[in-house]
């Protein structure tokens, strides 16, 4: 089982093994006992380039690199987030000219239910900031 971040449940961070013919593995078994470094990866598919070796203090940096994998994935998506508020907002702001047609209020009901959700994950992330 590997590192799990609140929000970025596809970014499942471990450290790999790797074995003497280059390959990446996740499994502990007796095949895998003689493995030559450990790499931070994730479930995504990433792989850190750095290797660390094959120590304790190795397991604990490559689950660093993750850990630098998954911040630049979280501050993406909360990029993302704000992008998509913004748009929302500006799409709302501009059907203000429209409120007197109730034909329009469904459109305008469902833009602010949208913008409230995008404000709210946003404010939930930045609440859930160490």
């Amino acid at each position: 089982m590997g590192t799990i971040r609140e929000g970025l449940y596809d970014h499942e961070g471990y450290a790999a093994r790797k074995l003497g013919d280059g390959t990446l593995t996740g499994a502990w078994t007796q095949a895998t006992a003689r493995f030559v470094a450990y790499v931070g990866a994730c479930e995504c598919g990433w792989a850190a380039d750095q290797e660390h070796p094959p120590t304790p203090d190795g397991e604990v940096a490559a689950l660093d690199d993750w850990v630098d994998h998954a911040d630049h994935q979280e501050a993406a998506q909360m990029a993302d987030r704000r992008r998509r508020l913004a748009e929302t907002l500006r799409r709302l702001g501009g059907i203000a000219a429209d409120v007197e047609d109730p034909a329009n209020l469904p459109r305008i009901v469902r833009a602010a239910d949208r913008a409230r959700a995008l404000a709210a994950e946003l404010l939930d992330a930045e609440e859930a900031r160490p």
